[in-house]
């Protein structure tokens, strides 16, 4: 019996994990430090929108600024993801990434941002990749 438990088991969590639900937040339900956030790194901007997604156990939340800045949060209220059109705030990026890609890349600037995992990756305007270890190491070029 045990060993026909496990394989439905696993089907079922899997199946939970599948189906991620989105829903519109209202701002004023965002969690504090996802607004002490925008408004301490984009104090010129508005969030215009805001959803909370949920997938299994976990719990993002999503939020657009008026100025169409992408920012993904963890449950914490934590950073995750930073996408932009314009050039991302310094106070956004950690130093040593910014520092690398000032001396490296002079004549560009990091428009995305994103940890995944124990790493980190930037975007940069001319659509240059790269990635950096956990502490802001640089790794490799992704192509």
């Amino acid at each position: 019996m045990r060993k026909q438990f496990l394989p439905i088991a696993l089907i079922a969590l899997m199946g939970f994990g599948a189906n991620a639900q989105t829903v519109n937040l209202p701002i004023d339900k965002l969690p504090k430090g996802v607004t002490d956030y925008v408004k301490t790194n984009f104090p010129n901007q508005k969030i215009e929108s805001a959803t909370s997604e949920k997938e299994g156990l976990s719990l993002d939340y999503n939020v657009l600024l008026n100025d169409k800045t992408k920012l993904e949060f963890d449950k914490l209220g934590k950073l995750k993801e930073v996408e932009s059109t314009s050039k991302l705030p310094d106070s956004v990026v950690p130093k040593s990434i910014s520092d690398y890609v000032k001396a490296k890349y002079p004549n560009n600037y990091i428009k995305s941002w994103e940890k995944d995992g124990k790493n980190q990756q930037v975007e940069l305007d001319n659509g240059t990749d790269l990635e950096f270890d956990a502490l802001g190491k640089f790794i490799k070029i992704d192509q």
